[in-house]
């Protein structure tokens, strides 16, 4: 499939028919390109905006957990010490 629209016009009795068959192939091996190429496209534009989201999240949690005032600190403090097996302070 990497040999878009090689008609192999050197060769003897070529049919008119086998020539179109030819163009017909490679003109849907390019509209298949172009299509593949506009989905990985539209994939990329949507990672990169789910990555963007993500980022955005994490300095919002590091800003929330560095304030000295935040209640979310402790409570994260907790979970944490829950999730690695101490207990309640």
């Amino acid at each position: 499939m990497h040999s878009f629209c090689v008609l192999e016009l050197g060769q003897k009795k070529r049919t008119p028919a086998a020539m179109q068959v030819k163009v017909e192939t490679c003109i849907e091996n390019r509209m298949w390109a172009t299509r593949m190429t506009k989905h990985v496209m539209e994939m990329n534009k949507h990672l990169q905006s789910r990555l963007l989201d993500l980022m955005e999240c994490r300095l919002f949690w590091s800003t929330q957990i560095d304030s000295p005032t935040s209640k979310k600190r402790k409570m994260l403090k907790v979970e944490s010490s829950i999730l690695e097996g101490e207990e309640e302070p």
